[in-house]
């Protein structure tokens, strides 16, 4: 089914909508939330949680890129549920986990602490996505991987045939391109 033959059976309320999202892009769904969740079965509870938020957001939502909508869901319910599972007050360790490890990354681009609401910011998405344009597609493919995806240096090393160390280089010196693109747009960083 096509995605605005998806979108239309959302709007109409017709429950094949669900089944045809799940068909279509549930691999790449459950990829996403694994990527942060390291777990099957979270991650597929991301999924389904994902699509019960689609189905109350669609309509008034109609989403133009929907594999990019569906994707955001999920991710976002990962990163909630991640950051609950690890909490303090239940004895978890706010630096375990590959998202901690990215967050930190991210932190000395972005503004330290609020890195997660610069994240959140219209302006400062299309600021990267900006950017993003501009770098070489490798590192534009190697960043999207890290800090979209959550992947390890060692699976996105594997994935395209690098090694964990030029992984690590090559996100060292985009974040610090970054940095200076937003330096440059008025960000402080």
């Amino acid at each position: 089914m096509e995605d605005c033959e998806i979108i239309e059976c959302f709007n109409r309320r017709d429950e094949t909508a669900l089944s045809s999202v799940q068909g279509k892009y549930g691999r790449y769904l459950t990829s996403i939330a694994y990527g942060i969740l390291n777990n099957h079965e979270a991650a597929e509870e991301c999924v389904n949680d994902a699509l019960y938020s689609a189905w109350k957001l669609i309509p008034p939502n109609s989403p133009e890129n929907p594999a990019a909508f569906f994707g955001k869901l999920v991710r976002n319910l990962a990163i909630n549920r991640l950051r609950s599972e690890h909490a303090l007050k239940r004895g978890g360790s706010p630096d375990e986990g590959e998202i901690s490890a990215i967050l930190e990354e991210l932190s000395d681009t972005a503004g330290g602490s609020n890195t997660e609401d610069y994240f959140n910011a219209r302006e400062l998405s299309r600021e990267i996505n900006e950017f993003l344009k501009g770098v070489k597609k490798l590192y534009r493919i190697v960043f999207v991987q890290r800090y979209w995806y959550c992947m390890s240096l060692e699976e996105i090393a594997a994935e395209n045939r690098l090694t964990a160390n030029n992984v690590g280089v090559i996100l060292s010196r985009t974040r610090k391109k970054l940095r200076e693109h937003l330096k440059k747009g008025g960000y402080s960083v």
